[in-house]
């Protein structure tokens, strides 16, 4: 039995900055707003933590020839996209590859979806279909999350492995994903769901447009962007999970790692003087990513936090911003200078582009421990260098403790939805770190709910279990049930002394009901005097160490969903409990075909097809695996090919490492006829399958 080792990531290579990375000298701007950090602290500010004196050599495995692309065209939402009320299919394919890439200026192995860091941008509209047809060439198996969809009646496309499904095979397997997009639109995203893997660039964006969205193109904004922001480090989510499982430590400290880089959109900058000791390779400063836009225009920015621990403070040096979104939900918010957003969630901010003339230039900062920087620049004009600009003085500081923004502003959702008002079942679930006992006796240090570390059965999934009518291991798996329809409350105690939380609900969104310090049981929740009229409600919730929440859900979509710590490392050292809503509905839900062994192998949970030749023929492989084996190791996968032992992590790696102004963006549009065995039409273009084309179009689209 294991800890759950799912999760998150992004990446790209030294040689492919993103777009419009230009060499900037020094410039003036439009009038700076206050004093506050110099242009060359700021500059400075972007590097990762100092050297430490003597930095360990941790182990990577070796860099693949083939490069990583960052694809422009996936920060801006397209204006010719059709937001209609009439559903569509939308098709697509995707490759998740081992790429070598640098998108900190570190040369590493990075896992990409069609060589893309970050991947795949789908937009489509409430009311569509999305069938993503997922072949993993990785070594390791993988499972790809749509966060923030509710997946109502189709609980088995979550892309949990261990909940919803089992991994997708590696070297060769496939999987679809086929689902329709109900009731819901705003800002989501995906990610790999399989250990910390995000934190290895399994990323993107999925934008759900609706005419039911009170925001509006050309009512309350000009245009839209994607905004990526995430922690980086220098090396593999595996070697850091590997360290935190079986040392309890990685680097010499308890505390996960925070990221020897911040990227915005795909890239940063590390300290290449540390990295270069530590890991005894080749690192180079890529330019700083620039975002441009039009000037005077109303710019909306859906921001997205992809990383694996930090928590950002988003800022634009000169410009205030107008908080519109928080996750999926449309509010009125404050215009303020800074946003605070932690892993998993995203916000939506307006800003205005009137401060300066075509061509001005500031920075965009987004700031934890380590601080990251991109030139947020007006388009036209003649561009002398990096911006001069100086933060807001009232940025808040690094040290400050990790606070929800609504805990600090009134966020009142535009499309008023009071939450029930009352609870037929309150469920209690207690966050703590401590000491644990394996299922094979072992104890570990790790996370847990309940006093439960998560251990992943792998292999049967607890929904299938559940459908099953076998009740989940308490053991195994922290889990509470709601069996009733109506409303019912989750009250999340963190009894972390020291550490915050961002934990995400799988399978719907809930109503913030009420937070406080110390812990709450059921009975002293029922006693409070809670406002159901129109609270904020979210799918991603941050909540500082010793302290409650009290989160209020519709259970109305049966299924088993994963509640859990959004770092992805203390993901991966066990901090899951899974929700069962309806359980006896969930028995009697339709089942793929493969789920009781007959159909095709692209819907499993539990058997995995190893392609040899064609996608779905004789020549494929199908390993069956039973429903009942569970891996007695807390690794999810053994170690993989990707660090032989014959590897010498000491040898100076030959690497390609030009931080020259270029970007690469690759259009390898592959005929059909490529695909061996492949019958249909591949369509390729932004954000869909095949390999990055700047294409706005791509996917194929059917009437329903």
């Amino acid at each position: 039995m294991i800890p759950f080792k799912l999760l998150l990531a992004p990446l790209i290579l030294c040689a492919i900055t993103t777009a419009k990375t230009t060499s900037h000298p020094t410039t003036s701007s439009a009038p700076a707003a206050a004093a506050s950090s110099s242009p060359s602290s700021a500059a400075g500010a972007a590097a990762g933590p100092p050297p430490a004196p003597t930095p360990s050599k941790i182990a990577q495995p070796p860099v693949p020839n083939a490069g990583l692309t960052n694809n422009p065209s996936i920060y801006t939402l397209s204006p010719t996209f059709q937001i209609t009320s009439v559903p569509t299919t939308r098709e697509f394919w995707w490759d998740l590859e081992a790429v070598g890439g640098a998108p900190d200026g570190y040369s590493r192995l990075v896992y990409a979806v069609n060589g893309q860091y970050p991947g795949p941008l789908i937009e489509a509209n409430e009311g569509d279909t999305i069938i993503v047809h997922v072949t993993n060439h990785l070594d390791v198996g993988q499972g790809i999350h749509w966060h923030g969809i509710t997946q109502n009646g189709s609980p088995w496309m979550d892309g949990v492995p261990g909940v919803s499904q089992c991994v997708i095979a590696p070297n060769g397997g496939t999987f679809t994903y086929n689902f329709t997009v109900s009731n819901q639109y705003g800002s989501y995203w995906w990610h790999a769901h399989y250990s910390n893997t995000l934190a290895d660039g399994l990323v993107g964006g999925l934008i759900i447009h609706s005419p039911n969205d009170p925001l509006k193109l050309g009512q309350d904004f000009d245009e839209e962007r994607v905004l990526y922001v995430s922690d980086w480090v220098d090396v593999t989510s595996e070697a850091v999970v590997d360290a935190l499982l079986t040392l309890g430590t990685f680097d010499g400290s308890v505390v996960p790692p925070q990221g020897d880089a911040i990227l915005i959109n795909g890239v940063g900058r590390t300290n290449c003087t540390y990295s270069e000791l530590r890991h005894k390779s080749t690192c180079c400063d890529p330019d700083y990513p620039v975002i441009e836009v039009p000037s005077s225009k109303r710019i909306r920015f859906r921001v997205i936090n992809t990383g694996a621990h930090a928590v950002y403070g988003i800022s634009i040096d000169n410009h205030a911003l107008e908080v519109v979104e928080v996750d999926d939900t449309a509010v009125w918010g404050p215009t303020i200078h800074e946003i605070r957003i932690s892993p998993g969630q995203r916000y939506s901010f307006i800003v205005n582009t009137d401060q300066g003339k075509d061509g001005a230039e500031f920075w965009l900062r987004a700031q934890a421990v380590v601080k990251g920087l991109a030139v947020f620049r007006y388009s036209g004009g003649i561009s002398w260098g990096e911006p001069s600009t100086r933060a807001w003085p009232d940025l808040e500081a690094d040290s400050i403790p990790c606070v929800d923004m609504d805990v600090n502003y009134t966020l009142t959702p535009r499309d008023a939805k009071d939450a029930p008002s009352k609870a037929l079942q309150t469920q209690v679930l207690s966050s703590e770190r401590g000491n644990f006992v394996s299922v094979n006796g072992v104890p570990f240090g790790g996370q847990g709910f309940n006093n439960i570390s998560f251990q992943n059965q792998i292999n049967y999934p607890l929904l299938e279990q559940v459908e099953d009518g076998h009740a989940i291991d308490g053991k195994l798996v922290a889990n509470v049930a709601f069996t009733e329809i109506g409303g019912g409350d989750i009250i999340i105690n963190n009894l972390d002394n020291v550490i915050a939380h961002p934990f995400h609900l799988h399978g719907g969104t809930f109503w913030i009901l009420g937070r406080g310090t110390g812990n709450i049981t059921a009975k002293e929740a029922g006693k409070l005097k809670l406002n159901t009229h129109n609270p904020l409600r979210r799918d991603t919730l941050q909540m500082n160490l010793g302290e409650w929440a009290l989160l209020r859900i519709v259970t109305d979509n049966p299924g088993v969903w994963p509640l859990h710590c959004h770092i992805g490392w203390h993901l991966s050292e066990g901090k899951l409990a899974a929700i069962v809503v309806q359980p006896d509905a969930v028995k009697g839900l339709y089942k793929p075909p493969a789920w009781s062994g007959t159909g095709r192998p692209d819907i499993l949970p539990c058997r995995f097809e190893q392609v040899k030749g064609d996608v779905y023929g004789a020549d494929s492989i199908v390993t069956h695996l039973e429903p009942q084996t569970m891996t007695n190791h807390r690794r999810q996968q053994p170690r993989s090919s990707l660090s032989p032992p014959s590897w010498d992590p000491e040898r100076e790696m030959q690497l390609h490492c030009d931080c020259g102004n270029r970007v690469e963006v690759r259009d390898d549009t592959r005929a059909p006829e490529d695909y061996e065995g492949s019958s249909k039409p591949r369509h390729y273009g932004r954000g869909q399958g095949g390999k990055d084309t700047a294409s706005h179009e791509g996917y194929t689209m059917r009437s329903s």
